[in-house]
């Protein structure tokens, strides 16, 4: 039953009561098998979201004419944690610009640790309304 409700969660189902235990009744002992492929089903898609992230940063730095250098990875897994989880495709564009500045051997100012957990709070109404501004 935890596996289900762990896996549910992950996937973002969370909140509907006795959905675990029906599950688990309805799969029987199949259940370890579809905790196990919710889990899988949610890898692919963050994996696919971070792989998204990877090719809009590439292209920011080619546009830029840069080569990359390693980013730490202190910043680099909150950062793909980070940009997995955003629906929001503006939002998923900042945290690609996030990966590019921080891979920027000439970038105009230092990638901070703390900015993939700023970036994990800010909303997008917000993040417009505030740095269009500046």
């Amino acid at each position: 039953m935890e596996l289900i409700e762990t896996a549910l969660a992950k996937a973002g189902i969370s909140g509907i009561p006795g959905l675990a235990k029906f599950i688990g009744k309805i799969a029987g002992p199949a259940v370890g098998e579809f905790g196990l492929m919710l889990q899988d089903r949610v890898r692919s898609r963050r994996f696919f979201d971070q792989v998204k992230t990877y090719i809009k940063a590439q292209t920011m730095l080619e546009k830029a004419g840069e080569d990359p250098q390693v980013v730490p990875s202190k910043i680099l897994f909150p950062l793909l944690d980070g940009a997995a989880l955003e629906e929001d495709e503006d939002l998923s564009t900042k945290w690609a610009a996030l990966l590019a500045n921080a891979a920027n051997p000439n970038a105009p100012f230092t990638t901070y640790p703390s900015y993939p957990h700023i970036l994990t709070l800010l909303s997008k109404f917000w993040f417009l309304h505030t740095f269009t501004r500046l």
